[in-house]
Order: structure tokens, then sequence, then C-alpha cells
């Protein structure tokens, strides 16, 4: 019956080791190697590095080997396109679990990188605000931030604001991105609905948005500028 052969499918697919998958990845992915390496940036890490790199990361993880190699692959290259560090230090790539499917995202350090790449920044920063930080917001033609640390600065789960600031070439004034604690959650919940097929308004923060709120806060205000 058909119920019997899709539980006899998952029952061989549950049996396959998992080092045997990634061995056929890391295969998958060299053969695109030198493609990729005809499209990647050349002030990136390189492709080889980027490979290695997200091979170790997946092996490491276990709810990223547990997706289809696909969208593993896929992942993959998309970082290496980008020449972004897809180590979760480096704060520049994420590789996301979403219901089966690896999504490769951006991380705050990898918007500012490929800010600028354009050749238009002359500097750009963005940072995160703190319940009990010194923060004012001057809105209007002589637009301004003011922003002084206080007693909890640094804690992920005390941020009501994110800002980011650039200055582009030849210009006298910054321009300026700020969101408030409402904006970041919707931003958060719209990133979430559109890689989660079984996303939920009211879920909390999942992976990144998880482990490191105040920077993927930071990189949505910089996407916003």
């Amino acid at each position: 019956t058909p119920n019997e052969g899709a539980a006899l499918q998952k029952q061989a697919q549950a049996q396959i080791n998992p080092n045997d998958k990634l061995t056929q990845l890391v295969k998958s992915m060299n053969a695109y190697k030198d493609v990729v390496a005809q499209v990647a940036p050349k002030n990136g890490i390189g492709v080889e590095r980027i490979l290695a790199i997200s091979a170790f990361i997946v092996k490491s993880n276990p709810k990223l080997a547990a997706c289809s190699a696909p969208s593993i692959i896929s992942a993959v290259m998309m970082a290496a396109m980008s020449g972004l560090d897809p180590n979760p230090a480096s704060g520049q790539v994420y590789f996301v679990p979403y219901s089966g499917e690896v999504q490769m995202q951006y991380g705050y350090k990898g918007e500012v990188n490929l800010a600028y790449r354009t050749g238009v920044i002359e500097s750009i920063y963005a940072r995160a605000v703190y319940a009990g930080d010194e923060f004012d917001h001057r809105m209007g033609s002589d637009e301004s931030i003011t922003h002084k640390a206080g007693p909890n600065h640094g804690d992920s789960s005390m941020v009501t604001h994110a800002y980011c600031v650039a200055y582009l070439k030849g210009a006298k004034r910054p321009v300026i991105e700020c969101l408030n604690k409402a904006q970041i959650e919707r931003l958060r919940k719209k990133n979430q609905a559109k890689y989660s097929a079984k996303w939920n308004p009211t879920a909390e923060p999942k992976e990144a948005w998880k482990t490191d709120y105040d920077m993927m806060a930071r990189k949505s205000a910089t996407r916003r500028l």
C-alpha cells in the first residue's frame, strides 16, 4: 500500500549513514567549485575555504545535516558566490534550517561587507539600543542620533531599538535608519514566515534570532537603510 511504501522509504532514509551523505554533499559541492570561482568576488575569502568551512558546519550541526541535500548545496553555493565567511563566529553568513530546508541568511557583518563593495559607502555602522541606554533620535533635515551605553548594554533580551548610520562618499550628512522594537519584531516575523511553511506568528525567535538577537536587529536596520 502507499502508506507501507512511504514507511519503508522513511525507514531506509533513517538508515543512511550521515557521514556517507556528507561525503556525497562534499563531492557535489566540489563539482561546482570551478564554476562558482568564476563568479565569486575576488576580494572574498576564497571558494575552497568556504566549501571546507561549510562542510564542517553541516557535519557539526545535526539539524543542518538532516536537511535536504539540494537545499544544503544551494545554500553553500550562495555563500561561495558572495565570498562571505559562513563561520557563525564571523557574523557574515548563517546557514539556517527551516522545515527540512537550509536557507543562507546574511548576518550584520555580511550586510556591511556587501555595502562597502558597492563603492559608494565611505563608512557605515549599526548599533543596538538596550533598556537603560541614553538614546535620542532626532529626525528632520538635521537628523542625528545620540547614544550612550547604560547598565544593560549588551543584553540581547533588553533590546529596544536598532539603528544604522552610513556616510556616502562626498556627502556631508549621514543617512540614518532607526527601528523600534515593534518594527524589529515585524521584520523578524516576516523573515521567519518567508522561510518556514510552519510559521507561527506568536513563535519565539529561532536560530540566529534566538542566539544573536541584537546582531540580527542591527542587520535589519542595515538592510532597511
